[in-house]
Order: structure tokens, then sequence, then C-alpha cells
């Protein structure tokens, strides 16, 4: 949690690290499939409904440069596809007290856009360039043109831009062009920045891809002399470097082999609203009610395996599960005081006529057309959600079910529950 001090403006949490950097997704949805981020087949885009409009994405911005968020980057998905961007930040660079204004792009739309950015205010660019090979990029990008990227870059570099490049290291993909891309340092004042392997996708061989940062130090080591250089107090956690005689920089960023927790400045939202103070975890706090928005039933939703309720901000973090909830429950959080109905919980199911916590772990019940898995019977609450906060409880973990999904598929209102032996139930 954040704390504002009002002595010098800056944000500390309980752990005193100073959080002055907000990076703000405003999309989902990509024009590439890079290996690294998505499966193969790509993923289900939440439903623009799940996404939060412009007048809610600069309400967030407001309240955090409010607490004392100096450097707000703008992130997707890849930014640029959305519509309305353009417009979205000339208004949040207009935000008083705000230092710095920055975008990531993969910079396959960055040619025929980078004129109106810089006249937004933006101050720089990431750009996500993991070769420079034409065959390898396209196939660690699943389609990428290497050269659209290579004219957006020099469009923008002409505009005055400062460039960043971001490099994904990967053992027997392309970590064999590290020391191309430290030569962009030498020739041009860019700032290099080479990221470990993540398993961001539950990818099984994540590990055998993964090229540490000492590693990358030491390789180019081998070919350079390396000076360390000081961040400055708004970059993120990169190890800087100046190679001898070069115009740029360069930077290893660790996120496996040497974490950097205790230093970590930044707070995510995602595109949905969700809170998050790390990429990696399964934890995240709901903006939607601080803005306004609540959550609303639905006739129909559509269940993924290994994903759970397609358009939930939660789903797709992983292996989410479905939790389902009886209105008996819901029943008495509303006697609690809560102003809670069917849908106000992210991946739940409200059901009716059915004792949950009398189905046995392992059992499979079928909604509709999709089958699920109980995993478990209730849970301990974690205590930091809106509604505890409120209430001072929270009956939903206790007695709520929750389930993987087994197959995937649509369910209605009013679909039967079957489980055996149970008698049938109904969905609300």
């Amino acid at each position: 949690m954040l704390e504002n001090n009002s002595c010098n403006h800056r944000n500390r949490d309980h752990f005193g690290r100073l959080i002055n950097y907000l990076r703000l997704s405003i999309t989902d949805r990509c024009n590439l499939r890079c290996c690294y981020c998505m499966p193969a087949e790509g993923v289900i885009p939440c439903s623009h409904t799940d996404i939060l409009s412009y007048e809610d994405l600069i309400k967030i911005a407001e309240a955090a440069v409010d607490l004392g968020i100096e450097k707000v980057r703008i992130t997707g998905g890849e930014p640029l596809v959305r519509k309305g961007m353009i417009p979205f930040l000339s208004r949040l660079g207009g935000i008083s007290s705000l230092s710095e204004m920055t975008l990531t792009t993969n910079g396959m739309l960055l040619a025929e856009n980078a004129l109106a950015l810089k006249r937004t205010g933006l101050n720089r660019l990431n750009i996500s360039l993991d070769s420079l090979e034409t065959d390898t990029y396209a196939r660690i990008t699943r389609g990428g043109d290497l050269k659209q990227v290579l004219r957006g870059i020099e469009v923008a570099e002409k505009l005055g831009f400062p460039v960043k490049l971001n490099m994904v290291v990967m053992r027997g993909i392309n970590d064999h062009e590290i020391n191309k891309f430290a030569e962009l340092s030498m020739e041009r004042p860019w700032s290099i920045r080479f990221i470990e392997y993540m398993p961001t996708i539950r990818d099984k061989a994540w590990q055998s891809r993964m090229v540490p940062g000492d590693e990358i130090i030491s390789r180019l080591a081998m070919r350079y002399e390396l000076k360390p250089l000081a961040n400055s107090r708004l970059c993120g956690p990169a190890k800087l470097y100046h190679i001898f005689n070069a115009k740029g920089s360069i930077g290893i960023i660790t996120p496996l082999s040497e974490h950097f927790c205790h230093k970590c400045n930044r707070i995510r939202v995602t595109s949905q609203g969700m809170a998050k103070s790390c990429l990696l975890s399964d934890w995240a706090l709901d903006l939607k009610p601080a803005l306004g928005l609540r959550k609303t039933p639905v006739s129909s939703a559509t269940l993924k395996v290994n994903y759970g309720i397609v358009g939930d901000a939660h789903a797709g973090n992983w292996h989410r599960q479905v939790s389902l909830l009886g209105i008996e429950s819901i029943k008495k959080m509303q006697q609690l005081g809560l102003n809670v109905d069917y849908g106000d919980f992210a991946e739940n199911l409200t059901t009716q006529g059915i004792d949950l916590t009398a189905i046995p772990v392992g059992a499979q019940l079928t909604i509709g057309q999709a089958r699920l898995e109980i995993t478990q019977i209730g849970k301990t609450c974690h205590t930091r959600c809106e509604i505890y906060h409120q209430a001072g409880d929270c009956v939903m973990p206790r007695e709520g079910i929750f389930a993987k999904v087994l197959v995937g598929g649509e369910i209605k209102s009013g679909d039967p529950i079957t489980v055996a032996p149970l008698k049938e139930a109904r969905t609300l």
C-alpha cells in the first residue's frame, strides 16, 4: 500500500521503497505474437467494455501524480493499435507535476505515428527489438517486419526522440546478437537494454532459454571496456554501463538471476484497471470501484481451458481458476451493508439451489458447454480486497468453491449444473 509523504510528495511503501513510476497499460491487444509473450495461437482479447476508457485512465494517472508518481510509461499490448491514443497522450502530458511521459512500442506502427507522438509532448520511446536479423526477428515475433521497425526508429530519431531499445536475450535464438546490439550504442546515442528471459507464459523450457545477466556482462567485457554508470532517480532497475568511446549506454535487467525487488520503484495498472506491484505477481487490486465502475451480471460467458472466464480482468493470469458462490453468500454480504450483486466478483459464477461445499474435491461438473473439476473447497481470505476493508469480512473465499476448466465453452444464465451424484441446480 502506498503512503503519501506530504513533506516531500513522494510515495514510500511499507518496505521504504520510493514508488515514483507508473506503467499504465491502455490495451491488451497487439499486432505481434512474440514467442516469450503469448502462445502461438494468441490469446482471446478482452471485450471492449472491459477495457478502461481514456477518461478513466486519465483519472488514474491524475490520482497517481497527486500521490507522488513522477513518471508514467504507456504500455499495452501494443499501445499504438488503440484508436484515439494520440489525443489521450496530449491530455496525459498536460497533467501538472508529471515529470516524464514515455511510451513502449514494438515499432511496427511507429513511422506513421512518430510526428503525432512528438507533438503530444512525449519525452522518450522504449522500442522492443529482439533481433537485427530479418529471419530471426520474424521467427521471434511470428510475422513481424524488421524493416518496418527500423524505419520507425529512423523517423523517431530524426524527430529528436531519445531512443531506448529493449532486447529479450534468449539462448539459442538471439544471444549471438548481443555484441551487435552493443555496437549500436557505439555508433548512436542510444540506450540498449538486455533483459533476461522470463517465464511469463509458463514455457516449460524457459530455463534453457534464460541467459543470466552476469553471463551477458561477461560476454561484453571480453570485447569492450565497460564502465558502470549511476541510475537517475526515475530510471528502472537496469544496471547501466558505458562502453569506452561509445555515444550511448547499455543496461542489464535481471528479474530472475538477481532480484531487484528491494529497489523497485514502479507500480503497474492493467488496461482492465487492475493495479499490480509486480509483473510476476498473481495478486492485483481492482481500481474500478474507486472509479465508480462496477462489474455487472451478464447473461452468458465463455470459459476457456487454463484461462478462466473470457473477459475477466484476472483471467489468463497463468492458470486462473473459476469460483462458484451461492446466492445465499451474496445475501450475507448485502446484510453486512455491502452494495454487492451477482457479477461483482471477478471470476465468480453465482449459483442457486445447490450446497457447493458438499461437492468433493476432484468431482467434475458440467455447466452449458463447459466442464469443470473442483480443486478446492473454500480458502482463507487474504484480507486485501475492497470488500474486506469496507466490512471487515468477506464470505466469498470461505463459502465458495474453486474449479479449473477442463473443457471450454459457452455458459448461460439458467444453465443446469450437473454434478454426480448431486441433483441438478441452476446458475443465475
